[in-house]
């Protein structure tokens, strides 16, 4: 330790988060981890490092009107609470830092009760404070931009509103940007497009969640395209009759439940079964993909 903010939870840079992203790394064998450089006992620590990790972000999470919102650069290490760090950086909700965190937590295995509490609250936090069509500059503050979208990177710890902050400390603190000197304006990071990625991934996180629940039910696939029209009827892949293969959902882009993904051996196979009301002649088209870079026949 020595005596100054590096002492605390330190989020700022996300420099927690990717200490934690390396021992998640390390502790699920993951390229380059997946040797005998870290033995088994170690891996295990980490694991349980990383749940004491996680737990204390849960709890660190601030919250206004009883709604969890983001995150602090800084926590105390003890008491959670929100902490300052250089003189400027004053204990605040960070637009910037907390993106790291809830990305985290989106991609942490156990989606429990508490982790979706903590991810849904922060989304709705950074869809409060968007301002759309705006940007920053460094010399100007905000300023109009069309298709932007802007984020501060300090919010006062109990309510909204956004500030900024000079070397001299917190009596400095103002919503006027010109009001701090040239060299705090041009020498430091104070707003940004914060949100808009983590913003981007909250359809794509819902749907895994939803998918999670033992009541899920897919939805249809979209229509498949022959030739230049709309397929009357279409199969999905996943619904053969037999396979000389596996039922898998490994790769993206499938449409539907999965894919069937046949041996690669000579004499392989996948059946289905087509009704045609009445007699006559049909056509059939049969969609593919092969990831591969080689030929391979079909």
């Amino acid at each position: 330790k020595r005596g100054n903010y590096s002492d605390q939870i330190t989020l700022n840079d996300n420099a927690m988060i990717r200490a934690m992203v390396t021992m998640m790394d390390i502790a699920n064998k993951t390229s380059p981890f997946d040797s005998d450089i870290i033995d088994d006992a170690t891996r295990s620590k980490m694991k349980s490092a990383l749940d004491k990790a996680v737990d204390y972000l849960l709890k660190a999470q601030i919250v206004n009107d009883g709604k969890v919102t983001v995150w602090c650069a800084q926590h105390d290490t003890n008491s959670l609470a929100p902490v300052g760090a250089r003189a400027y950086e004053l204990p605040s909700k960070s637009g910037n830092e907390s993106m790291g965190v809830v990305w985290f937590l989106m991609n942490w295995p156990d989606q429990n009760e508490a982790i979706q509490k903590a991810v849904k609250g922060a989304i709705a936090w950074y869809k409060k404070n968007k301002l759309k069509d705006k940007a920053f500059s460094k010399t100007a503050g905000v300023v109009d931009k069309a298709g932007s979208s802007l984020w501060f990177r300090f919010y006062e710890v109990n309510n909204d509103n956004y500030f900024f902050c000079d070397r001299d400390g917190a009596s400095t603190k103002t919503q006027d940007f010109m009001k701090i000197s040239e060299e705090r304006r041009k020498g430091y990071q104070w707003a940004g497009d914060y949100g808009s990625a983590i913003l981007g991934t909250e359809n794509a996180y819902l749907e895994a969640l939803a998918k999670m629940d033992d009541n899920y039910v897919p939805p249809p696939p979209a229509p498949a395209m022959c030739g230049n029209d709309t397929c009357k009827t279409y199969i999905d892949g996943v619904d053969f009759i037999d396979i000389q293969g596996v039922k898998e959902t490994t790769n993206t882009g499938f449409v539907g439940e999965g894919y069937a993904n046949v041996d690669n051996s000579t004499g392989s196979y996948v059946t289905y079964g087509v009704t045609a009301l009445k007699s006559g002649k049909y056509t059939l088209f049969i969609s593919f993909a092969h990831g591969g870079g080689s030929a391979r026949g079909y």
